[in-house]
């Protein structure tokens, strides 16, 4: 069966780019789970180009769906996310700050922080994945993990 999930990033880059206030994410969020999405997505960066805590704050209590937010592997933005508690956080690798795309781990440089802050979603009832390359050797160490 398809599935539907909004990526509202676009959305939260335009309006940082514009005026600050419009379009809302928010809003669009509303109108995609009123058409059948089943799943929000954004993504929380470290330089706030697409949505800020404020935003992720006020998805988690607009969004009925389910929540998903990518997340640069820090402490700060781990913290942050704890305190949120979406449905799931999705690991990304720090990106280049040209580029609104999500960066894919390497297992080989973030596998203590992946295994750490799994353990503690876990712990706190959060679903977690990470982005990865989709090469064999990556797939297997994320396997032991």
């Amino acid at each position: 069966m398809p599935r539907f999930a909004l990526d509202i990033d676009t959305i939260a880059f335009i309006r940082n780019m514009l005026d600050g206030k419009n379009p809302d994410p928010v809003h669009a969020l509303v109108l995609a789970e009123l058409g059948g999405a089943e799943s929000i997505v954004c993504y929380l960066r470290d330089d706030l180009k697409t949505v800020n805590e404020a935003d992720v704050q006020l998805l988690r209590q607009v969004v009925k769906s389910y929540l998903n937010v990518r997340s640069n592997i820090t402490e700060d933005n781990i913290r942050t996310l704890m305190r949120i508690k979406p449905d799931m956080i999705t690991f990304v690798a720090p990106g280049d700050v040209s580029n609104v795309e999500a960066q894919s781990v390497d297992l080989n440089m973030y596998s203590e922080q992946v295994k750490d802050f799994t353990a503690e979603f876990r712990s706190s009832g959060i679903l977690s994945s990470v982005l990865l390359d989709p090469s064999l050797a990556q797939v297997k160490m994320a396997a032991k993990l």
